[in-house]
């Protein structure tokens, strides 16, 4: 059967679930309920261009993982696809070219859990500490600067599902690599479902700071 592309509809300094995320979510907003409101106060003049940056370079980060997932994903399916009707075959070319197919995805398996352990100690480094420069006066109210800190948490967690989407994918490859073509499909839809799901929390966070400008 063939598969099409994949493509969408351990944690930010190591949280180990995005349960503790949701749960700091939840008390966070429940403090910036308890601050007074003031209308219409968000990041102030001196630091707009600064802040606007930041959410730019998120973006920009975002979508070069996005097109790293895809492109694997599809790699994969590809390999998947090829190799589907060689496997059992008594052909000596067949064979040849299975084994071929078969080293590609174990390749595949190590760079990608290799690129959500690179992601994990270096890039979510980067973005925490991009959040920690963000400092009270940047705002002109402490509710916009708790708003900041509250959708900060939606970001944080589509890197943490991103990295575990990785890992996910990198174990679905190594199954590929041994002609289980069943565990790959498995692995490879829960890797996209757990992608999507960080994905669409992404887009929820960068809208709300996004509004802060």
């Amino acid at each position: 059967m063939n598969r099409l592309p994949l493509r969408k509809a351990t944690p930010l300094r190591r949280v180990n679930s995005r349960f503790a995320i949701v749960v700091l979510l939840v008390l966070a907003a429940g403090v910036l309920l308890a601050v007074p409101a003031t209308a219409d106060a968000h990041v102030v003049k001196a630091h707009r261009a600064q802040y606007a940056k930041m959410l730019q370079t998120w973006n920009l980060t975002h979508t070069q993982m996005e097109r790293y997932f895809d492109a694997e994903s599809s790699s994969l399916n590809y390999l998947s696809n090829d190799m589907s009707p060689l496997i059992g075959s008594p052909d000596p070319g067949a064979q040849a070219r299975l084994q071929v197919d078969e080293l590609a995805a174990q390749a595949a398996a190590g760079v990608l859990a290799k690129a959500a352990t690179n992601g994990r100690d270096r890039v979510d480094k980067i973005i925490v500490a991009a959040k920690n420069k963000v400092r009270q006066s940047w705002f002109t109210s402490r509710k916009e600067y708790l708003k900041f800190v509250v959708n900060m948490l939606p970001v944080m967690i589509y890197f943490t599902d991103y990295w575990n989407a990785l890992d996910k994918l990198a174990a679905a490859a190594q199954a590929l690599s041994t002609g289980d073509i069943a565990t790959y499909d498995s692995g490879a839809l829960d890797a996209l479902n757990l992608e999507n799901e960080g994905n669409a929390t992404f887009e929820s966070g960068m809208t709300s700071l996004k509004a802060l400008l």
